[in-house]
């Protein structure tokens, strides 16, 4: 009875479990990290920075190039990095890269170890937002594939294990700290009266604009917050202005927006979650252009199409 619980024992503390691994690289400065995530709610069960996880049975991506090539090692077996089981030798590992960053996501993979003998974490390996914002991104979209994928595999194979399926949802901050920003532009040519007594300028030297929504960060979806804002404003060009004799003149147009703080979250039907992407300011038109307007300017004017933003408005929205 000792021997077969001796070996019942030794099973269980050597028993692989599957696991999905994440190797991150920022190029310019060289910093890595490495992620052990649990294969169908994504959630970290260990990390590191660098690119070695210490671990009852480490994990090391050290010779793995700038681009993801390479081979990496769980324990004393070497993988290779490569989408086909077949050349990787087990797992299935996908690549994504460019000039600044290198992204290694490795599914199918058995680690003998245990996640609680991991030494360190992988949450403060990179100092810079956008980094830290990439990386997730990333992530989410390759996590996304790799669900979809055993989705997949599952229904061929009549699993009735329960799939995950992943969403993202933007939101606010908190109420989002929303503030009044205006941006200004010049919608006509700019007029000079010259020896003239008088002149005027209008729609016949004006262009319509629209102006559309922006953010602090680029590729992130709209939404209005619950706010009475718009994606776009079109400021239109029925306006005059007048100016006297040796001035120049030309019509500027107000377009206010509010300015609120938002976020990503990645979620997923099994519970899990984390914040995929921010938070980020978006900028967006007031309904109706409330708070703006168009408005001439006699003597300092500028180029048709130039524009500026202030942004010390009052805090609130429209």
């Amino acid at each position: 009875m000792r021997f077969i619980f001796f070996l019942a024992a030794f099973g269980a503390a050597n028993a692989a479990i599957d696991i999905q691994l994440v190797w991150r690289l920022e190029k310019d400065s060289g910093l890595t990290s490495v992620s052990a995530l649990h294969p169908k709610k994504g959630t970290v069960l260990a990390g590191s920075c660098g690119s070695t996880l210490e671990a009852d049975t480490p994990i090391g991506f050290s010779d793995v190039d700038k681009d993801g090539n390479g081979n990496f090692t769980v324990g004393d077996a070497t993988y290779r990095v490569h989408s086909k089981p077949e050349f990787s030798g087990g797992p299935s590992c996908s690549k994504t890269y460019n000039a600044k960053y290198s992204l290694v996501q490795c599914s199918g993979v058995k680690w003998p170890g245990t996640p609680d003998s991991a030494k360190g974490n992988a949450t403060d390996c990179f100092k810079d937002e956008e980094s830290q914002a990439t990386f997730r991104a990333l992530e989410a979209r390759g996590l996304f594939h790799e669900l979809h994928s055993a989705h997949r595999r599952d229904m061929h194979q009549n699993d009735e294990r329960q799939f995950c399926s992943w969403y993202t949802t933007t939101n606010l901050v908190d109420d989002g700290d929303p503030h009044q920003n205006y941006l200004h532009k010049q919608l006509s040519e700019t007029i000079n009266c010259g020896t003239a007594e008088s002149c005027s300028v209008g729609s016949m030297q004006s262009k319509s604009f629209t102006i559309g929504w922006s953010s602090d960060f680029s590729g992130v979806p709209w939404i209005s917050g619950g706010f009475s804002v718009s994606e776009s404003w079109t400021t239109g060009n029925s306006y005059s202005c007048n100016a006297g004799k040796g001035e120049t003149a030309c019509i500027w147009y107000n377009t206010a927006h509010t300015a609120y703080t938002v976020r990503e979250t990645a979620r997923n039907s099994c519970g899990g979650s984390y914040t995929a992407r921010g938070p980020y300011i978006l900028f967006s038109p007031n309904e109706q252009n409330r708070g703006g307007g168009y408005y001439c300017v006699i003597g300092t004017c500028r180029s048709q199409g130039d524009e500026y933003w202030d942004k010390s408005g009052r805090a609130g929205g429209p």
